[in-house]
């Protein structure tokens, strides 16, 4: 008779493995946001190649960047972008405006 070997029933991960799993998702999910702005980008200036010049691959890189770095922070993960944005970001100055009533405290 056959040996049978029992299938676990949850495989437990690491933490490290779960923060890496997290990790590729954000960068997943960023990639199709960004795709999707370079897509809207292109069809808007059809008779433009946005992606030959350096500074302009550059300027789309930091789209990306921030994209991923806001899906970073709804999960709770640091990306190098937010210390700048603490920087230099003054919600009195944006052309965005959030017009929510109860900003948590030192988010004004």
């Amino acid at each position: 008779m056959a040996t049978i070997i029992p299938f676990p029933s949850k495989i437990k991960k690491s933490r490290e493995e779960l923060q890496n799993e997290l990790d590729d998702m954000i960068i997943d999910v960023s990639l199709d946001l960004t795709m999707g702005v370079f897509s809207r980008l292109e069809s808007t200036f059809p008779d433009t190649d946005l992606f030959i010049e350096k500074d302009m691959q550059k300027s789309m890189i930091l789209i990306h960047e921030a994209i991923k770095g806001a899906v970073a922070r709804a999960y709770k993960r640091e990306h190098f972008l937010h210390s700048f944005a603490e920087e230099v970001i003054k919600f009195e100055e944006a052309d965005i405006k959030f017009e929510i009533d109860d900003l948590p405290p030192g988010s004004s």
